[in-house]
């Protein structure tokens, strides 16, 4: 399954557009100042979305009377239609946005309501007056559940593609002359995540055949630019895009009612181009199973988003890398065997017993198991039958039958969806990418005592190798590998996982950024 960083694509628009502003300084001459004229009911904007050429979906939002004196209200609806993992979908988020009516735009001004027509999911968000506090309020498959949030002065809320985000949150930072940070609040995620801007140069662009004075911006999010563009006489948004994604969003005069949405498959923009001889095709294929007796050897040559350090990689009782990690590069022998077979080396066993059970232990920003309903969860999945085959059951026994619960629980009930987060957002919004999946199934399991961790690498499905993540999990003295994703569990996972990292994405800013060189099956 592909793996993207961050995360679904329409979730990665909202996050370009969600950073806090440095204290402005007069621009260079060289760069138009950006005029942010100020907001009036009635205003309006249709924007249209497109992934490689293709219509994909629309949004439009309008500025309305506000809910309290001194504020206005922006309402809006934002409609895709793309193939993911699990199906065609439609998805319909319709929200209201809160600002002032005049003045800067700050966090505490800002609240939001989110519904989606394809679960039936709903958020309620809101600042609280000294912009420190959010409190959140949601309701997923007709359970309810509310909590408080403490987040910085530079936060800012986003849900799904929005591009009134893009437009209040740039807006309000059409000034600054440097880099800058902010954290992002995903309301249906449940988590902050890091983003970065930084001005570039003016610029004019062909919208609907007409010019346009535009300033560019380029956004970092999780390691991933994506490119905003405001218009220099009003400040209003005229063009976001993500190059690595081919997806973008425009300003439109013409009536959105009357564009085809037509599908787009977004997952074909993440398979890893691999270098693969065809003749192997068929050979690869016979050691998919789980358990299959081959021996898979596999020469390697990835760059990737990791330390500059031998540690990246990820080896175990079933693994040896012999390679070097420089400069980024893995590049070197991956040797897998089935699980339960003897080792490769006794490298791959040396390396685990050094490692660290404390840090498999550990909680993380990102697996937060210390969250009530990870906790509750847990302790529900962690019940063992009375009676029976557990009353006098060895430790190891014990603990697969506990991290077999888990992580079937998650491959059965996380919809895959093209979105990272934590392990309580996954939880929350029910639905994650692979490396989400994994980080919800390693929350529930640590939160039990039960040591475990991401594996991060390559897997080979539907005829090509894509960016993959799953876990590792420590029954007894060993430590087994699991895929809450493809739901190998009973036997491990099959031969052709290839890991190669603990937490990390393949770099795609450099040509030849990823190879296999050479597999041997034994």
């Amino acid at each position: 399954m592909p793996r993207t960083s961050l995360p679904a694509i329409a979730l990665l628009l909202a996050f370009a557009t969600t950073l806090a502003a440095e204290d402005p300084v007069p621009p260079p001459p060289s760069r138009p100042a950006v005029t942010c004229a100020p907001y009036a009911k009635g205003d309006e904007r249709r924007f249209r979305l497109q992934h490689k050429g293709k219509d994909i979906g629309v949004s439009w939002f309008r500025i309305v009377e506000g809910p309290k004196p001194d504020t206005l209200g922006i309402e809006g609806e934002t409609t895709t239609r793309m193939i993911l993992a699990r199906g065609p979908t439609l998805i319909a988020a319709a929200r209201v946005s809160v600002i002032p009516a005049k003045g800067a735009l700050r966090p505490s001004h800002y609240r939001l309501s989110l519904a989606r027509n394809d679960d039936r999911s709903t958020y309620d968000c809101d600042f609280d007056a000294d912009g420190k506090t959010l409190h959140l309020t949601s309701e997923i498959g007709g359970k309810k559940s509310a909590m408080d949030r403490v987040v910085g002065a530079k936060t800012f809320l986003l849900d799904y593609n929005a591009p009134e985000h893009f437009e209040l949150l740039l807006r309000a930072n059409a000034a600054i002359e440097k880099k800058t940070s902010a954290f992002v609040w995903v309301p249906d995620m449940m988590t902050a995540l890091p983003v970065t801007i930084e001005p570039g140069q003016a610029e004019t662009l062909k919208i609907e055949e007409a010019e346009v004075p535009a300033q560019a911006y380029t956004l970092n999010a999780m390691g991933m630019e994506y490119s905003a563009w405001l218009d220099t006489r009003d400040g209003t948004l005229v063009k976001v895009a993500m190059p690595g994604q081919g997806l973008t969003g425009f300003r439109t005069t013409k009536r959105l009612e009357e564009i085809k949405i037509e599908t787009a498959d977004i997952l074909s923009s993440f398979e890893v181009e691999v270098k693969c001889p065809e003749e192997l095709r068929k050979a690869l294929e016979s050691a998919r199973k789980p358990g299959a007796a081959a021996k898979v050897v596999v020469r390697v040559h990835v760059k990737a988003q990791i330390a500059d350090t031998d540690e990246a990689i990820a080896t175990s009782p079933r693994a040896a890398f012999d390679g070097t990690v420089k400069d980024r590069w893995i590049d070197g022998t991956l040797t897998l065997v089935p699980q339960g077979a003897p080792p490769p080396s006794t490298r791959a066993v040396e390396a685990t017993e050094k490692t660290s059970i404390e840090q498999a232990l550990a909680a993380t920003e990102q697996i937060d198991f210390g969250d009530p309903e990870i906790r509750s969860l847990a302790i529900e999945l962690g019940s063992l039958p009375e009676g029976g085959e557990f009353m006098t059951a060895d430790k190891a026994t014990i603990q697969r039958h506990i991290a077999r619960q888990i992580v079937g629980w998650v491959h059965e009930n996380i919809a895959y969806e093209n979105l990272v987060a934590s392990a309580s957002g996954t939880l929350a919004g029910r639905r994650g990418d692979c490396l989400s999946k994994a980080r919800l199934a390693i929350a529930l399991c640590r939160m039990l005592r039960l040591p475990a961790r991401t594996v991060g690498g390559l897997q080979y499905s539907g005829g090509h190798f894509a960016q993959h993540h799953w876990m590792e999990v420590r029954i007894g003295e060993t430590w087994e590998q699991w895929d809450p994703t493809t739901g190998q569990i009973e036997n491990g996972t099959d031969g052709l996982h290839l890991p190669l990292w603990r937490e990390g994405v393949i770099d795609t800013s450099e040509k030849g950024w990823v190879e296999i060189r050479e597999i041997e099956l034994k």
